[in-house]
């Protein structure tokens, strides 16, 4: 069985992926930017220990919103809409450059 963590982008999974290569028992976790956070992780290793999980994908795309901004700019911009700074999430979890950003999730 498969586990994937793929961006939550709006496109359809095979409009990311091509259908024959998603096999229909994949676990598939979506959060913005495809990032292995904490919530992700979790069901990751739910996966795995519980469910038999035993190969595990990055799945990103091309034009990322997680690109567009940085995390500073961002609170800022909370900030400046709540009145209040930010502290939860700690890292929105950005990148400039989204190879690298699959990179260092292996």
């Amino acid at each position: 069985m498969q586990q994937g963590v793929a961006a939550s982008t709006s496109r359809k999974p095979s409009e990311v992926v091509p259908p024959r290569e998603v096999p229909s028992s994949a676990h598939i976790v979506r959060n913005a930017g495809g990032i292995a956070t904490e919530d992700a992780l979790r069901s990751l290793i739910i996966s795995h220990h519980l469910l038999g999980t035993r190969e595990f994908i990055v799945i990103n795309h091309t034009d990322c919103g997680m690109a567009t901004f940085k995390d500073e700019a961002l609170r800022k911009q909370l900030e400046q809409k709540t009145g209040s700074y930010p502290v939860v999430p700690a890292h929105f979890h950005a990148f400039d450059d989204l190879e690298e950003n699959v990179r260092i999730q292996n």
